[in-house]
């Protein structure tokens, strides 16, 4: 089916890799919907790029590409752990990573990206924002849903860690330590923002930090307390 769309002809396709529908712009020879941060022509269901672009059949319509059978084997092996991601005692946990200017990440050890992303569809229904991250390698998800997706990791995995990206150049001060919520850039690394009651119902295990990419992080590893 053809129509009119922001100024260029839209068709619709229907993903051959997970089977989502989604819309090729034929004039800029790109999706409309199949977009992630950074502007990467990706499939937000499989990961996987939803068509090879220049490559036309001989109605002139874009052709869209399979997933091989090597990748189809690579979709049900656990997904790979993000470098950046700390481990404590040789162990990486279910992680939630949230950056200072970018959505909260989401990973789960041991499970493949149709596990993961069902967990994340069910732990993060009702925050609106769901979409898989392929530079990361993880699902992104709302900021605001760290505290519930903690409490929701810790009802199935003993310990989960917590890490935030946070500026040490950033004093805390009383707007910080009175503060509500639980987003917090400030050097105390969220420890005494809105004196620590964001982590109110958890026990810290342990404390760690490191450099990623030149921004600092600090990682809790938290257990139901």
């Amino acid at each position: 089916m053809l129509h009119r769309h922001r100024g260029g002809t839209v068709k619709t396709w229907k993903c051959t890799t997970c089977g989502a529908t989604c819309k090729v712009d034929m004039l800029l020879g790109s999706p409309v919907l199949h977009k992630v941060p950074g502007g990467r022509m990706i499939c937000r269901r499989s990961g996987e790029r939803i068509f090879q672009p220049g490559v036309l059949d001989a109605d002139g319509n874009l052709i869209l590409r399979g997933i091989s059978e090597n990748n189809r084997s690579r979709m049900r092996e656990p997904l790979p752990t993000p470098t950046w991601f700390p481990t404590w005692d040789g162990r990486t946990m279910p992680t939630l990573a949230l950056p200072a200017k970018r959505p909260l990440g989401i990973w789960i050890p041991d499970k493949a990206f149709s596990q993961q992303k069902s967990m994340v569809e069910i732990y993060a229904r009702s925050t609106g924002y769901i979409e898989w991250d392929p530079t990361e390698g993880y699902f992104s998800v709302s900021s605001r849903s760290l505290i519930r997706l903690t409490e929701q990791l810790l009802g199935r995995f003993p310990f989960v860690a917590v890490g935030r990206e946070y500026n040490n150049d950033e004093r805390c001060t009383a707007s910080c330590r009175d503060a509500k919520g639980h987003l917090c850039t400030c050097s105390c690394q969220a420890l005494h923002h809105g004196n620590g009651k964001w982590m109110s119902g958890w026990q810290i295990a342990a404390r760690q930090t490191s450099m990623v990419a030149g921004k600092n992080w600090s990682w809790l590893l938290v257990r139901q307390g």
